[in-house]
């Protein structure tokens, strides 16, 4: 180790460098830059001087990097700079004398102009005198060389350019547009649903803020939105939880804002440090928009929730309850798909003054061509199917299903009113145990299995036969939990026909197919449903008596495979998800119809028997079935026409109430209505 002046060990310190290294004395005193002679080499540790300050030449290469490293512009005006000294230069010479033989000089203006046209586009000199050519060969070649550079350049910047675009790091600067943060399976089907909402909007933007190829996010777009009409998509690449990265999308100048979660274990955190962000944001401009997120589990919900303005969609209850109506009721998924789509009938939230003092049952048929299922107080929460003789008051709006906002716009000034004639009193019947089967089980099951129990009457059984391979099962623990099923379970390859034949020994009512979501990816999953789909049919064919099917499929696009039969009913969990969301962006007050609708408090969506309401085969006009409906304190919104000659089920909603409508004995009408 090196002796300090009194012959103690000195210690070297880690940026120290040597004279025996660099030629210079060493001094304990002076700890010399390391990075310098790695930058620059010893050229520039040369020109360091004894103060270890850098030299002039050291300080000019430092701004001349600087400037290059500016990009495009920088060397633009380096080039710029050479340029007009070299043309200026030879100018001189020409104004001073230098010129072809037998010719004079002209003025400096005029030497320049003809310097900058040989600069710019070399050709042959043909005049005499050597002088001449030799300046005029000069500056030929150095504008040869300056050209080549400044089309390098350019070519070069706008590489970098279209790179940086590629990127999707640039500003977004639209306003009231929709702002989807984070990727997720379900982004395809909500900005399909975006596009349908905003068919009316002359322009509308969609903008995709994910930490995802930006290439990549356009042309998954482009393979599965083909025709986005009046809406355009704008993906950006960035980390939606940093305050920077969202920046770039301006949330503040938003309409609404959809946070997916994601497949990813951690999602409910994710949305949580992004509710966090735009929270932070809409503290800083003082400015807020709807936000609806997507969380996995309830208590995670309510977290986000406080957060701020944010609306919560839950996956597991959303479609596991959609999934338990569609059981017990076949053909109810087809309302629900229209219901919770823009296309055909939405919900609409709809207040008049006209309206103002007038009942609610004089409200719900005060409108030729609307259906009207609730009331929301001024200031007050959705109400479903409230009293008849409510009064409306200023400010009360109407919750309306409807084809168009323009049916709604005009309420008639005198309610419309029915004869009772082909009006039938409902039956009363006593609940009778049903028999239920359900192939497959993922973590969501539980959930549907709970409802069932609640909702079936006592007596009711229930079998699970799931795939070993793909899935644990139910618990020993949570089928004892419940209470009114007689429930069991066992394992079963729900793939092979031989063995689903052996479940012909319960004599099912119903058959609900889930999805192994748990171990398998929505295609493997959807794959497997489908087999179960293809032999459970051939099996109920042959069993001579009608069994509904409700399936779970993950993908919307497989629904197109199954090949619905007359009783199937398809789930789609990421359309179901990703529609409610979409809807909820659009209109925030739907968020508490959806919760009532969905769960087992309050009202329902219901189909009730045609000949419950009416007298089979004779025409009646649908205002008066919807006024037998208000009279049974149920909101009567369209009929499922079952028709034999069609393999699906035709839904219709919001007839005129003024269309005479012939039911059969398969035929429902649909209500909204408290069980």
């Amino acid at each position: 180790m090196p002796k300090d002046s009194n012959g103690a060990d000195k210690k070297t310190n880690f940026y120290d460098v040597g004279g025996d290294c660099f030629g210079l004395p060493v001094r304990p005193d002076v700890a010399y830059p390391i990075y310098l002679y790695g930058l620059w080499g010893e050229h520039a540790m040369s020109d360091v001087g004894s103060s270890n300050e850098p030299g002039l030449r050291a300080r000019l290469q430092y701004r001349f990097d600087r400037t290059i490293a500016g990009g495009t512009a920088g060397l633009m005006l380096w080039l710029a700079a050479i340029s007009g000294a070299m043309v200026a230069f030879a100018a001189v010479g020409l104004s001073m004398g230098i010129h072809p033989e037998g010719q004079q000089s002209d003025g400096y203006i005029e030497s320049f102009w003809t310097t900058l046209n040989v600069a710019l586009d070399p050709g042959a000199v043909e005049e005499a005198g050597w002088p001449y050519r030799a300046l005029m060969l000069s500056v030929a070649i150095l504008g040869v060389l300056i050209v080549s550079t400044i089309i390098g350049v350019l070519t070069a910047g706008i590489e970098g350019k279209l790179e940086e675009l590629r990127r999707g790091r640039s500003l977004v600067l639209e306003e009231d547009h929709t702002i989807i943060l984070g990727w997720s399976s379900k982004i395809a089907a909500a900005v399909q649903e975006l596009v349908i909402a905003n068919e009316s909007r002359q322009r509308a933007v969609v903008v995709v803020l994910a930490d995802r190829d930006k290439v990549e996010m356009e042309e998954y777009f482009a393979d599965r939105v083909p025709e986005m009409m009046t809406t355009e998509v704008i993906c950006r690449r960035g980390d939606p939880c940093d305050l920077a990265d969202l920046a770039i999308v301006r949330p503040e100048k938003a309409r609404s804002i959809l946070l997916f979660s994601g497949e990813c274990e951690d999602g409910d955190a994710a949305v949580l440090k992004r509710s966090l962000a735009l929270n932070r944001i809409a503290e800083q401009t003082g400015k807020r928009c709807p936000v609806i997120a997507e969380v996995s589990d309830h208590e995670n919900g309510e977290a986000v929730a406080r957060i701020g303005d944010v609306s919560i969609v839950e996956p597991a209850q959303l479609v596991t309850r959609v999934l338990l109506q569609a059981a017990r009721q076949p053909g109810l998924s087809l309302v629900y798909d229209e219901i919770l789509s823009f296309e055909g009938c939405e919900i609409y939230f709809h207040g008049d003054d006209v309206l103002t003092g007038r009942t609610y049952r004089d409200a719900a048929m005060s409108f030729p061509a609307a259906a009207v299922i609730g009331l929301v107080p001024k200031d007050g929460v959705p109400e479903l199917n409230p009293s008849n003789d409510q009064v409306l008051q200023a400010g009360d709006e109407l919750i309306v299903v409807a084809l168009d906002d323009s049916d709604i716009a005009n309420p008639l000034a005198t309610p419309m009113t029915y004869g009772q004639e082909h009006i039938s009193a409902p039956s009363i019947d006593e609940p009778t145990p049903e028999k239920y089967l359900v192939l497959g089980w993922h973590e969501w099951a539980p959930i549907l299995l709970t409802e069932l129990d609640e909702h079936l009457p006592r007596g009711s059984s229930l079998h699970v036969g799931y795939d070993p391979v793909y899935t644990d099962g139910p618990s020993e623990a949570f089928l004892r939990s419940l209470e009114h099923l007689a429930i069991s379970a066992g394992p079963l390859n729900t793939g092979r026909r031989s063995e689903l034949t052996e479940l012909g020994r319960f004599s099912v009512d119903e058959v609900v197919v889930l999805a192994y979501r748990d171990r398998l990816n929505a295609q493997d999953a959807d794959s497997r449903t489908l087999l179960t789909l293809v032999h459970l049919r051939e099996l109920i064919a042959n069993a001579g008596r009608p069994i509904g099917i409700a399936s779970e499929l993950l993908d919307a696009r497989n629904r197109a495979l199954a090949n619905r039969g007359r009783e199937d009913d398809f789930i789609a969990s990421e359309e179901l998800v990703s529609n409610v969301m979409v809807q909820l962006s659009e209109n925030p007050q739907l968020g508490g119809v959806l919760d009532e609708l969905l769960t087992a408090d309050g009202s329902e969506m219901y189909l009730r028997l045609a000949s419950d309401y009416v007298s089979l085969d004779t025409p009646v006009p649908f205002g008066a079935i919807v006024q037998e409906g208000l009279n049974r304190n149920e909101a009567v919104i369209g009929i499922l026409d079952r028709d034999i000659s069609r393999r699906i089920p035709d839904i219709r909603l919001s007839l005129p109430k003024d269309e005479l409508v012939t039911l059969g004995a398969d035929d429902a009408i649909v209500v909204v209505a408290e069980d």
